[in-house]
């Protein structure tokens, strides 16, 4: 797969109407930055952005994070404490 087709897959899953409120002050995260703090490969991280799990913004050719969507994904992949059985 070309950059240019993943840039285009990825751009059609972000949608305007996703940016929101986005605030201005917030620093976004490239993909090696969000790679770095979820210790995983940086095409993992492209790999997520193309399914719609990780949202991201596009600027230019440049994907970018936004902090709270990386920890809202992290949320959503929480795994739940189960409470330990009575003895």
């Amino acid at each position: 797969m070309t950059l240019e087709r993943l840039f285009y897959i990825i751009s059609s899953i972000v949608q305007p109407t996703d940016l929101g409120n986005t605030n201005m002050e917030e620093t976004l995260l490239d993909s090696r930055q969000v790679a770095l703090r979820l210790n995983i490969s940086r095409s993992y991280v492209y790999f997520l952005m193309r399914v719609g799990d990780l949202p991201c913004i596009r600027i230019g050719n440049a994907l970018r994070v936004r902090p709270r969507d990386l920890e809202r994904y992290l949320q959503r992949r929480a795994l739940p404490l189960f409470p330990r059985p009575p003895t």
